[in-house]
């Protein structure tokens, strides 16, 4: 199986639709990136959960004018275990695999639902069962309009913070940010629950290292055991440290803090250990902008993949256009 590597465009770089994308596309295509992943956030092409059709149509003229492949990243803020606005979430997500369809894109990456509690209380951890069986439902039926249009929805493992924990049994005190998709267990059982062929797992191994460090998991145990649902990887360094003071990349940066999105090879992830793992058709470099090192990021991944020689395939093949 052939494999191709990507970037993701961050937002920061969308200074307007047209002048910011053009320009990134430009380097994209001269660096030699295959695949561009989109995200919603930055592209103001969805808003109050309507997708806008003008702008839209205006996207895919620029998108139509590059040979690249498409995924998209649905936005951060998108969380089918928010119960509150469900009804905006489900909104905002249908008009997401519109958009999707409508540029040719046959991935979307959605972020795991979350639930920020301002305290636990006896009831939290039912709340939050029910909260997770919520999102088994709207996903599933989501998957189904999805599959209609051939697009496949990869669930991203979340990325700690301090006060993440994924496993009620053990919170820790202080820890009120309940993330199950932290752990890739919790993840890959979630996802088997929707049970959906075109529903697998965006592996992030940036987050990935960030959690396991601070729920100590084995990441290596834990990659092997999810390897089969994997279905799209982002790829991005960082030196596993869980704290995340305010600013930006750049100031966290001579301390290591967090979740950096640096190329790999500059921070501390020993991505041979689990890349082995591993066999996805597409491979998204997820690298900031600032760090001005996409053809770097490239190189190293492709060194990288050339030394995993073992590897599992995915029990989901996505079917992307010849």
């Amino acid at each position: 199986m052939r494999y191709k590597i990507g970037v993701n465009l961050h937002p920061s770089s969308l200074t307007s639709l047209t002048k910011g994308l053009i320009s990134m596309l430009d380097l994209f295509k001269k660096v030699g990136f295959e695949v561009v992943e989109l995200p919603v956030d930055g592209l103001q092409v969805i808003a109050n959960g309507m997708l806008m059709e003008k702008k839209v149509a205006a996207l895919k003229r620029i998108l139509d004018r590059y040979d690249f492949e498409y995924s998209i990243h649905a936005p951060n803020y998108l969380n089918l275990m928010d119960l509150r606005q469900l009804d905006l979430h489900r909104k905002v997500f249908s008009s997401v695999i519109d958009l999707a369809s409508f540029i040719g894109s046959k991935m979307i990456v959605y972020h795991s639902g979350l639930i920020n509690y301002n305290r636990i209380k006896e009831d939290s951890e039912e709340n939050a069962r029910y909260a997770m069986k919520i999102e088994v439902e709207e996903l599933s039926k989501l998957a189904e309009d999805a599959r209609n249009e051939g697009i496949y929805i990869g669930v991203e493992n979340a990325c700690s913070v301090l006060s993440t924990f994924a496993n009620f049994k053990k919170r820790l005190p202080g820890q009120t940010l309940f993330d199950y998709g932290a752990d890739l267990m919790n993840l890959k059982e979630q996802v088997e629950r929707v049970n959906k062929q075109n529903v697998g797992i965006t592996l992030d191994l940036g987050h990935a290292y960030i959690s396991s460090k601070h729920l100590k998991f084995d990441l290596s145990q834990q990659i092997a055991s999810i390897a089969n649902r994997v279905i799209h990887m982002h790829v991005h360094d960082n030196f596993g440290k869980v704290e995340k003071p305010s600013g930006d990349h750049v100031k966290l940066l001579p301390f290591g803090f967090h979740d950096l999105h640096l190329p790999p090879g500059w921070g501390a992830i020993p991505f041979e250990k689990f890349l082995k793992y591993i066999k996805v058709q597409r491979y998204i470099l997820e690298v900031r902008p600032v760090w001005e090192a996409y053809e770097e990021a490239k190189e190293n991944l492709e060194y990288l993949l050339s030394r995993s020689s073992i590897s599992v395939e995915s029990s989901i093949r996505v079917k992307y256009r010849r």
